[in-house]
């Protein structure tokens, strides 16, 4: 008797035998193959979400800080007035603006606070920044021309903001300004200059 012809003999003596453990294998092979299955699809699932990461980091907003001025035209009579700021988005997706914190002091420190730190005047925001475009944002009148060749002036502030509208990554930008005033020059002709602090001019 050959071989196959054994085998078949044995498969139709223990035919149910034969099916239980063909039954096993294919229960067996099936679990296999839906683990596989599911590990393929996590694995898919990660490397989607690493593309989207990469390409919104190389594809993300990025604020700078353009201008910082006084805006003489709302001078009060006690000669108060306020002092603008103005971003843009350089980045190639649009900012989320969430929150802006700003500051204008006199006083001998680029800081507010004993702890050299500054207490800024924040404001929750909701706006969203296009590539390519600018946002303007106004203090209050904190800046007073009849001291501005007397004592010091400092211009601080930061934007924070996002990548998406909801949730995504949180970035900050962040400057510091001193007033730059001379003797017998017309006030319009002074400005605010870098002032050298890391702790408050950085990049976003």
């Amino acid at each position: 008797m050959s071989q196959l012809a054994r085998l078949l003999h044995w498969i139709d003596a223990h035919n149910g035998a034969a099916t239980a453990i063909a039954t096993i294998f294919i229960a067996l092979f099936t679990i296999v193959l839906a683990w596989v299955s599911w590990r393929q699809a996590r694995l898919i699932g990660r490397q989607i979400e690493l593309a989207r990461e990469e390409f919104r980091a190389t594809h993300r907003p990025k604020l700078v800080i353009r201008a910082c001025k006084i805006r003489l035209k709302d001078m009060t009579g006690d000669h108060m007035v306020p002092c603008q700021m103005t971003f843009h988005n350089e980045g190639v997706s649009p900012a989320h603006i969430r929150e802006i914190g700003i500051r204008v002091w006199e006083g001998d420190y680029p800081w507010t606070s004993g702890a050299q730190e500054i207490y800024f005047k924040t404001e929750k925001r909701a706006d969203v920044l296009r590539s390519g475009e600018d946002m303007t944002f106004w203090t209050g009148k904190d800046f007073n021309t009849d001291r501005i060749q007397t004592t010091n002036w400092f211009f601080a502030g930061y934007i924070k903001y996002s990548d998406l509208p909801e949730g995504g990554t949180i970035r900050k930008v962040g400057f510091i300004r001193k007033w730059r005033g001379q003797l017998d020059v017309p006030l319009p002709d002074h400005k605010w200059e870098k002032f050298d602090n890391e702790e408050y001019e950085y990049p976003g």
